[in-house]
């Protein structure tokens, strides 16, 4: 374990960053009660309600488009659909010139429901942030009605939207390991060398990583060293695994299935991962239509 020097006064405390993730997870917490509840009145689930508001921006995509837009896989995003069909709020149409495309298109019942969830998700979201003090987080929040892209972004958003259909139905010819491994090194954050610095300091000493993380574990600790003794453990444990993700909840049910004492962090709920959320992958349905 490395020492490290103690921040001095003027360095942010560990209790304001304790602000800060109780009114991220106190906000989390609302907005997702808030809305699943409201979603169930109207037999939604929160995907099912991404599909909508996709189609209530643009009509009758592509079903591979609208999977990459709401950002789920194949199998998943076919399944939501054949339930949103079942629910007569979409229907599937084929294309006239390549049968092989399969376009989605919201039903009448599907958009006459874009009033009234647009006017709960309003009510959801004044009814959160009244409740939230200003005098006890020591933030100012933004209340909008609609986050918006930069002016500057405007022309760039414009192509994109003026060019979707054409590529949507071009194809692409397959790249080799090389050619993928060099489109990386050119564009990639995680794999351009001039993205990535030297840590200087500690076990990794001589490590390249990310300048953010190198300027993260070369920095001061973030630990009160005041209110914490680093020779007390609170916890033993044979198993540390930080994330209660797909991953970390795997992992945490191997090492355990072996003997092994496990302590499980997360930031939020057990069921609060992406991996639920995103109703696929190894998570489990949430739901009883799911």
């Amino acid at each position: 374990m490395t020492t490290m020097t103690a921040p001095d006064k003027k360095s942010l405390r560990i209790s304001e960053f304790d602000k800060t993730d109780q009114l991220m997870a106190r906000l989390h917490r609302s907005l997702r009660k808030n809305y699943d509840r409201q979603l169930k009145s109207f037999g939604l689930t929160p995907c099912q309600f991404e599909v909508l508001l996709t189609l209530w921006s643009e009509d009758g995509i592509v079903l591979g488009e609208l999977r990459r837009r709401v950002s789920r896989d194949g199998p998943t995003i076919t399944g939501v659909v054949d339930r949103m069909e079942k629910k007569m709020l979409v229907k599937r149409t084929r294309d006239p010139h390549d049968r092989r495309v399969v376009k989605v298109h919201l039903t009448s019942k599907g958009e006459n429901m874009r009033e009234d969830l647009s006017r709960t998700k309003k009510l959801v979201i004044e009814k959160i942030t009244k409740s939230l003090s200003l005098k006890e987080t020591g933030f100012r929040l933004l209340r909008t009605r609609h986050m918006t892209y930069p002016v500057e972004m405007q022309p760039s958003l414009d192509l994109v939207n003026r060019s979707r259909n054409a590529r949507s139905e071009k194809g692409f010819p397959r790249m080799d390991f090389h050619e993928k491994a060099k489109l990386l090194e050119i564009h990639h954050p995680d794999f351009r060398a001039d993205e990535k610095e030297e840590i200087r300091i500690g076990p990794s000493r001589g490590a390249r990583a990310p300048k953010e993380l190198a300027r993260v574990i070369e920095s001061h600790s973030r630990l009160d060293l005041d209110a914490v003794d680093p020779a007390k453990a609170d916890f033993k444990t044979d198993v540390l695994i930080i994330g209660s993700g797909g991953g970390g909840i795997t992992a945490a049910l191997a090492a355990r299935e072996r003997g092994a004492d496990v302590l499980l962090a997360t930031k939020l709920r057990l069921g609060d991962s992406n991996t639920v959320m995103a109703e696929g992958g190894i998570g489990a349905a949430t739901g009883p239509d799911e």
